[in-house]
C-alpha cells in the first residue's frame, strides 16, 4: 500500500509539473522552431507574430502566442537582436481566461556563417495572477545549416531548465521537422517531450505549422497534444 501511495503521489507531482511547463511553451516553443523551421531572428526591420492552437487529449485548449520584432537594420549587434513577448492569448481549462504569465526576451545573433550560427540573450517570465513571481534567466541557440538540412540545439533557464535539439529538412515549400527536449523545474523530477510536424510556407509572409506533441515521453504520464500554428510576417516597420 505504501509503495502504491508513493507512486500515486509521484504521478500527481509530475502531472502538475507538466501543467506548469505547458504555461511556458509560448516562448520556448518559438525558440525551438528556430533550430529547424524559422530563421534565427525575425527579418531585420520587420514584425512577426505566431499563434499556435493547442489541443490536449485531456480536453484543455491553449493558444500560445508570440509577437516578435527586430526593429533595426544594418550590421550592428542591435540590428541583429530580436525582441519578443510570449503569452497565452486564450486558455480554456475549467474556465476561459487569458494568460497567467508573460515572457519577454531579447535574442541576439552573435555568430552567423554559411553553416553555423549562434544566438543568445536574456529571458524573463512573470506571473500575472495567482502564484505571483518573476524569473529571470537566459536562452541560447546553436544551429547548423547543411544544405536543405537544419540541425540545432537550444538551452534556456527562467525558473525552468529546458534543453533540447531539433532537426528539419526543407523539401520545396514543406519542412518536416522533429525535436526532443528535457525540462526540469526546481525540486521537481525532470521529464522528456517530443514534437513531430511539418511546416508549409503558403507565401513569403505566411507559414502554417502542424505538429503532434508528447509531453512526458519516456518518463510519463504522457500528455498528447495536437498543435496547429500560423506564423505571419507583417512586413517592414514604417517610419515617419
Amino acid at each position: 500500500m505504501r509503495a502504491t501511495s508513493a507512486k500515486v503521489i509521484l504521478f500527481l507531482l509530475l502531472a502538475l509539473n507538466l501543467e506548469a511547463a505547458l504555461r511556458r511553451r509560448a516562448s520556448s516553443g518559438g525558440l525551438r522552431r528556430k533550430v529547424h523551421v524559422a530563421d534565427l531572428i525575425t527579418t531585420p526591420g520587420t514584425i512577426e507574430a505566431e499563434w499556435f492552437n493547442t489541443f490536449s487529449t485531456n480536453g484543455n485548449y491553449w493558444m500560445p502566442s508570440l509577437l516578435k520584432v527586430t526593429p533595426l537594420t544594418g550590421d550592428s549587434l542591435l540590428a541583429r537582436t530580436e525582441f519578443s513577448v510570449g503569452f497565452d492569448a486564450l486558455d480554456i481549462e475549467d474556465a476561459t481566461h487569458s494568460s497567467d504569465h508573460v515572457t519577454i526576451s531579447a535574442l541576439s545573433v552573435l555568430t552567423s556563417g554559411p553553416k553555423f550560427s549562434f544566438a543568445a540573450g536574456p529571458l524573463v517570465t512573470w506571473a500575472t495572477r495567482g502564484d505571483a513571481g518573476t524569473h529571470a534567466g537566459g536562452a541560447g541557440l546553436a544551429r547548423w545549416d547543411l544544405g536543405a538540412h537544419n540541425l540545432g540545439f537550444t538551452a534556456s533557464w527562467n525558473g525552468v531548465l529546458d534543453v533540447g535539439g531539433g532537426y528539419g529538412v526543407q523539401i520545396g515549400r514543406f519542412t518536416p521537422h522533429m525535436s526532443v527536449q528535457w525540462e526540469r523545474a526546481k525540486s521537481v523530477r525532470g521529464f522528456y517531450s517530443a514534437t513531430e510536424g511539418v511546416a508549409f510556407q503558403l507565401s513569403k509572409k505566411l507559414t502554417v505549422d502542424v505538429a503532434g506533441l508528447q509531453l512526458g515521453a519516456a518518463t510519463g504520464p504522457v500528455d498528447y497534444q495536437v498543435q496547429c500554428g500560423l506564423i505571419y510576417n507583417f512586413g517592414k516597420i514604417r517610419r515617419r
